[in-house]
């Protein structure tokens, strides 16, 4: 059993409650699911870099950001706690227009590009399961 295995039974019940999945994607999910705690604040991407990652914010903060004309830091974004992390750059695979970053303390689950589209071959009622999420996000 995976020391995180408490988080990502959380994130598996999230995603029951948008749409229920067969329990193999769960096993397989838990194979390809990264960890990471944030001991302290980071920039997880710099603005112009292609988001490679999806994220489940198990716990903590964190933001996207860039910088106005006059060089002012401008919050454009911000995730709590329980929120799925994947705009546009992730998704399109474009550079991004923004910083993302997490708080001192933060712990998230990952999952790269790569594999996300592993699961959507392996698991397409996924895609489905994918739109909600945006879609709740965009709400």
């Amino acid at each position: 059993m995976k020391k995180h295995q408490e988080v990502l039974t959380r994130l598996f019940r999230d995603l029951e409650r948008i749409r229920p999945q067969k329990p193999e994607l769960y096993t397989y999910l838990t194979d390809i699911i990264e960890a990471e705690y944030h001991p302290n604040d980071s920039i997880l991407f710099e603005q112009n870099e292609v988001i490679n990652k999806i994220y489940y914010l198990t716990s903590g903060i964190m933001y996207a950001f860039n910088y106005n004309d006059e060089g002012e830091k401008q919050v454009l974004d911000i995730y709590r706690e329980g929120e799925m992390i994947a705009g546009k750059s992730f998704t399109h695979q474009i550079p991004s227009p923004y910083y993302l970053f997490i708080c001192a303390g933060g712990y998230t689950l990952q999952m790269t590009y790569k594999h996300l589209n592993e699961v959507y071959d392996q698991f397409p009622q996924t895609q489905e399961l994918a739109r909600l999420i945006l879609s709740e996000r965009e709400a």
